[in-house]
């Protein structure tokens, strides 16, 4: 079962957070690693060429959680870079944050009700909250300002416009880029102090710390 446990605005933004609470039927852990860049030189007996260039690698985790809600609905949660300890037989809770009304989001906190564990995923607020559409139509229009203006000077050819308009726009974008994650980051912190959703969050944790205190003590007396 989903409910909506709180809403709000942060700069301008509507957003929803959504609570989705069951049992975990299954859950599976996977890792996948990029290599990027090339490296040349070196050489065979006396003949060899100084070593030049670099290697990344970037790995990504990926944790798929098979859940049943309790209206005996099935779930299949997938989560990127955002790793939740549970097993077979607990109860989770996770947290999905959407906007703009939208049916989907991303999922950025889970509770799991046995181990007492919380599991934050802050970076999913901020990529949630970027503004992806303002980002998009500043990058067009500052595309066809250069490009255009670009092109209409004498001797100009295409190749020469979408050359210098390239360097125009890795620059400008950068900065514009930077812009959106000052605006994301504010929204995030938002979202994270929303009133609602920290008193829904710490009811849940004090319920089940006084169920834990009750059944240890009554271990005791017994």
């Amino acid at each position: 079962m989903a409910k909506k446990v709180a809403e709000g605005r942060s700069l301008g933004l509507h957003y929803e957070i959504i609570d989705r609470t069951g049992v975990v039927d299954q859950s599976d852990t996977r890792s996948e690693t990029e290599v990027e860049g090339s490296v040349s030189g070196g050489g065979y007996g006396s003949y060899q060429t100084p070593v030049v260039g670099s290697v990344s690698s970037k790995t990504t985790h990926y944790q798929n959680i098979f859940l049943t809600d309790e209206d005996g609905k099935e779930h299949t949660i997938q989560l990127q870079d955002f790793l939740v300890p549970c097993r077979q037989g607990q109860r989770l809770t996770l947290f999905l944050l959407s906007h703009g009304n939208r049916e989907y989001g991303s999922y950025f906190k889970a509770f799991n009700h046995n181990s007492r564990e919380m599991s934050d995923h802050a970076k999913a607020i901020r990529s949630e909250m970027y503004p992806w559409r303002s980002f998009l139509i500043v990058i067009g229009l500052l595309f066809l300002i250069e490009f255009s203006g670009l092109y209409s000077e004498p001797d100009a050819t295409v190749v020469s416009a979408l050359f210098y308009t390239a360097i125009a726009l890795a620059i400008t974008g950068t900065i514009a880029w930077i812009i959106g994650w000052m605006v994301s980051f504010a929204r995030s912190v938002v979202v994270r102090n929303n009133p609602e959703f920290k008193a829904y969050v710490g009811r849940l944790r004090h319920e089940h710390e006084t169920d834990h205190t009750h059944h240890y003590t009554g271990s005791v007396t017994a």
